[in-house]
């Protein structure tokens, strides 16, 4: 009969290899160097791979069409903060016109509020919104926009608003507009998280 001492030895190397074999079934498979398990809703073992670090990620990015709204829907709840950049917008309207967002819970979306001054067809407008905790059920977006038509670097003092939002349940949907029925024709919008 073998001693005690050989019993729990045994039983150890068990148990190890058990874990050995329960292990590599707990963590997701793939990611890369540099990457951590996150958490991708508040349902338990809701984990996927993401970079680690504070840095912007980008979600989405559209180069619209003759649209007038561009909707970015099913927004992970994986961030804290979100970002939307515009890059060279403008629209085909003979009148100035305003940029517009709107928010959503993912299932309808708010009414649209003015994010910028009015602006003509003609002018390239840059800039971003900046929304702190979207999971949240309230907050408010921090917009500067300015016509910059330089290719150059370039600096410029356009608008800047602030808006406040409430969507029950934090934003899982934002529509990005323009005012009076005028479409986009130039530039890009990219949605980031952080």
């Amino acid at each position: 009969m073998a001693t005690l001492a050989a019993r729990v030895a045994a039983l150890a190397a068990a148990i190890r290899d058990k874990l050995n074999t329960i292990t590599p079934m707990l963590v997701p498979p793939g990611g890369d160097t540099g990457q951590v398990l996150a958490k991708t809703s508040g349902a338990d073992h809701a984990l996927a791979w993401a970079d680690a670090g504070g840095g912007w990620q980008e979600i989405a990015s559209v180069t619209p069409g003759a649209v007038n709204a561009v909707d970015f829907t099913s927004i992970p709840q994986i961030f804290s903060d979100l970002q939307i950049t515009y890059d060279g917008m403008s629209h085909n309207s003979g009148s100035s016109q305003t940029f517009t967002i709107a928010v959503s819970n993912g299932v309808t979306f708010s009414g649209s509020v003015n994010i910028s001054g009015s602006f003509a067809a003609s002018a390239l407008f840059r800039g971003s919104t900046d929304i702190l905790n979207y999971r949240g059920d309230a907050g408010s977006l921090r917009t500067g926009m300015a016509d910059i038509s330089s290719s150059s670097p370039a600096a410029g003092t356009g608008s800047n608003s602030s808006p406040a939002w409430y969507c029950s349940g934090g934003i899982k949907g934002l529509r990005i507009g323009i005012s009076g029925g005028a479409t986009f024709d130039a530039g890009s919008i990219r949605l980031q998280g952080r």
